[in-house]
């Protein structure tokens, strides 16, 4: 059952991306599926409250062999593929400093593969076609909401005083809606300007993005820091407020017509590290370019904003897509519970929960932050929370872990394997899907914060 089974896995397997590539290396396996030790991984899903029942079953009866030992040999030939595929199709990103010396990285010489998977992890055909089936309710709701400034207000307000970097933001959004938003004339594409982070590790994407606007669409893209925006791009003192790139190296080269700026950076407050990156973010906001995110759909992301969605007979989901009772249904089932630690009946209850040791650690502390590395988990949230002034705990909310199922699977790191624990609207569609798996031992699953590991789905019927 070893290089026909295999082909029959590959097969079944639904993929995508990397996975094409050991699904072919699988077809080359010599030896049977064996039965590997007692599963020990966690993988990352959003399925909300639903039940992870069937996926037990599938995990401990359906695949209990899965993924297949491997000789060394065999891994080998996996690593290497995978390896290949991924630096031809830009799953790559830069070393971590740490790894590579002071003069490769100077002259950016190296590149590595992106923590990926060695097998694509078993996941519920039903549930990922439910999850492609709301990704469209998800972003009408969104949508919705950024274009809601009373409605966002009255969420974002009662942060400014303990969230500084929510406070800037939003403080961004009042200047230039005192002055006034522009509205570009059409919806002609002449230039992209990509923000983007000084050294960045995570280009790879990136440029492969550019090469296809360039070489399919004919656009051109430019990259800048945050800091670098004063000295490449200007804003015409027009009606139109049109934004202006000139190209650094070449002051004399003719100028482009910025139409679309693209935040790489910015979701941080690492990445404003003095007023300069300030100015030049409330500058792109005025201009007639279409940003994306804009300021209020930085702001509709927040964790606030989900907690307030997420509240149990909320009627603000339905609010949002009330022409479409339905979809607001589908959504609200994707929820897993959210508290606020704010001064509310909820509020205070959920405080109860957040200081109990034993209550806690069933839960996830979150700022209104992204990008990894942020969240303070189970026990740890009691004393984390005694540590700052009460009047803080508004700026967090209180989350319910999600418990993924126990899988099992190898990571591909910085070189080497880690085999056990993993874990208006003019056009509306969802163009694929994202699978992060990262280590048991981990709770943050962040992929460019180094947490977490790029993974694709093997479809299977429970």
């Amino acid at each position: 059952m070893s290089v026909t089974r295999a082909r029959q896995m590959r097969e079944q397997c639904e993929l995508g991306g990397y996975s094409n590539a050991i699904a072919a290396s699988l077809s080359e396996l010599r030896s049977g599926f064996r039965r590997t030790s007692e599963p020990d991984c966690y993988q990352c899903w959003t399925a909300g409250t639903s039940s992870t029942a069937p996926i037990r079953l599938m995990a401990a009866q359906l695949y209990p062999s899965w993924p297949p030992d491997l000789t060394d040999e065999e891994q080998e030939h996996i690593v290497a593929s995978i390896h290949d595929w991924s630096l031809a199709h830009g799953l790559a990103i830069r070393p971590p400093p740490s790894l590579v010396s002071l003069e490769a990285e100077t002259i950016r010489a190296l590149a590595a593969t992106a923590p990926v998977t060695l097998f694509p992890s078993p996941f519920p055909r039903s549930c990922f076609e439910e999850g492609l089936k709301i990704q469209n309710a998800y972003n009408m709701l969104y949508a919705a909401i950024a274009a809601n400034e009373g409605w966002l207000a009255g969420i974002v307000e009662g942060l400014l005083d303990v969230d500084e970097f929510i406070s800037r933001l939003w403080n961004i959004h009042l200047t230039v809606n005192e002055k006034g938003y522009v509205q570009p004339p059409s919806t002609l594409t002449r230039g992209i300007l990509m923000i983007v982070q000084d050294n960045e590790q995570n280009i790879f994407d990136q440029k492969l993005l550019e090469g296809e606007l360039h070489q399919s669409h004919r656009i051109p893209v430019f990259r800048a820091t945050l800091a670098s925006v004063v000295d490449v791009v200007s804003v015409m003192q027009d009606e139109r407020r049109t934004l202006i790139y000139t190209p650094p190296h070449a002051p004399h080269y003719r100028r482009t017509e910025i139409s679309v700026v693209y935040y790489r950076a910015g979701y941080s407050p690492e990445h404003y590290p003095s007023e300069k990156e300030w100015e030049a973010r409330l500058s792109l906001e005025g201009s007639a370019a279409i940003k994306c995110p804009s300021v209020l759909a930085h702001l509709a992301g927040s964790k606030k904003v989900q907690q307030v969605l997420a509240t149990p007979s909320s009627a603000h989901l339905d609010r949002f897509l009330a022409d479409e009772p339905s979809l607001a249904n589908g959504v609200r089932e994707t929820f897993t519970n959210i508290y606020p630690l704010d001064e509310s009946p909820a509020g205070l209850e959920a405080r109860k929960l957040a200081l109990d040791p034993s209550a806690a650690s069933h839960y996830v502390l979150k700022p209104q932050r992204e990008g990894g590395g942020n969240n303070v988990y189970r026990t740890a949230i009691p004393s984390f929370l005694k540590s700052l002034p009460e009047s803080h705990w508004k700026s967090y909310i209180l989350m319910e872990i999600i418990e993924p199922p126990a899988l099992r699977n190898s990571i591909l790191r910085n070189g080497g394997v880690q085999t056990g624990g993993v874990i208006e609207i003019l056009r509306n569609e969802q163009a694929g899907y994202v699978l992060r798996t990262k280590g048991r031992e981990s709770e943050e699953g962040g992929v460019a914060a180094g947490y977490g590991c790029i993974d694709s789905c093997l479809l299977v019927d429970v």
